[in-house]
């Protein structure tokens, strides 16, 4: 994808409010418009919220004044200040408005039980007191409002905030989870259809190597590619898009699998945006691609004749 057309797509996505989901927009017109399809409008929707948001929760976690007030006005339950309409307001993810509000409540609530006024106890806290100290007994309370002991009115916001929390509601993690499982299956089943054969990350770590892409070529391969020939020792499955991003943050990755077992090739499933780091991977050793090589793209090389053949 052409950065102009991945700018024009994230303008779009960026008038979506926290609950509005991505059906609002007219996917099959924006998708033709940027020629692209909407499953990969889909992926960069998903990743491009979780980073955007991201970056807003960490914000307001640096300001333990904000949360104060946020949480006081939660804690008043007058119309217009619940999980979601605050969320609303700080233009914040409703999941995690859900998670820095829950959390204030656990770290608070012996106070605010005794009497304490909501927003002055929660001015006590420390940034930890509002994201980590507490995330697993608020990821609880998220998945299981009604059976983790809270006021039946938290119960009841958490609840309503959680059905439409979209990409940071606690399934949100299980879904990506299994669309990872599943695109490895689909990585496996080219490497089958092109004759080729590996060994797993499974079966590498049993092997006792902890940093391990998803397969290692038994024998490296040739794949044609702008019309050079990148050599393949290794493939990686990305069931994600390739944004500048998320390239940047899985570059790393990539380079340490490049160290420990020579160049190789990652599949960003659902697209890759044509910027600078993809160049500068592939001249590292890393090549970027967006679906698997077509199998007259592929040269294997015979290691006992020290030939190659081109599928």
């Amino acid at each position: 994808m052409d950065p102009e057309a991945y700018e024009a797509i994230v303008k779009e996505l960026d008038k979506l409010r926290p609950d509005e989901e991505l059906g609002m927009l007219d996917l099959a017109h924006l998708a033709a418009v940027c020629g692209t399809s909407a499953e990969t409008i889909k992926a960069l929707h998903g990743q491009y919220f979780r980073q955007k948001h991201g970056f807003r929760h960490a914000q307001l976690l640096d300001n333990i004044d904000e949360v104060g007030a946020l949480f006081g006005r939660w804690c008043a339950r007058r119309e217009g200040d619940s999980i979601v309409d605050l969320a609303i307001e700080k233009d914040l993810a409703i999941g995690l408005m859900a998670r820095v509000l829950l959390s204030a409540f656990y770290a608070t609530r012996d106070k605010v039980e005794s009497g304490s006024d909501p927003a002055s106890a929660a001015l006590a806290l420390g940034r930890d007191d509002v994201s980590k100290r507490h995330s697993k007994i608020v990821t609880r309370a998220m998945e299981r409002p009604h059976d983790v002991g809270l006021p039946p009115w938290i119960a009841d916001q958490v609840a309503d905030a959680v059905g439409i929390a979209g990409h940071y509601a606690p399934v949100s993690g299980v879904i990506r989870r299994i669309a990872g499982v599943e695109y490895e299956h689909v990585l496996q089943e080219h490497v089958a259809n092109a004759g080729l054969s590996y060994v797993s990350e499974k079966k590498l770590t049993e092997l006792g190597q902890s940093i391990t892409p998803d397969m290692r070529l038994d024998v490296p391969i040739l794949v044609v590619h702008a019309g050079e020939h990148k050599i393949i020792n290794w493939i990686e499955s990305k069931a994600s898009f390739g944004d500048p991003s998320t390239i940047k943050h899985d570059s790393a990755q990539f380079v340490r699998y490049r160290e420990r077992a020579g160049p190789g090739l990652v599949i960003y499933w659902f697209g890759i945006v044509a910027c600078s780091l993809v160049v500068e991977l592939a001249q590292e050793g890393v090549l970027l691609m967006d679906g698997f090589p077509p199998h007259d793209h592929i040269v294997q090389i015979d290691p006992s004749a020290g030939s190659s053949s081109q599928r």
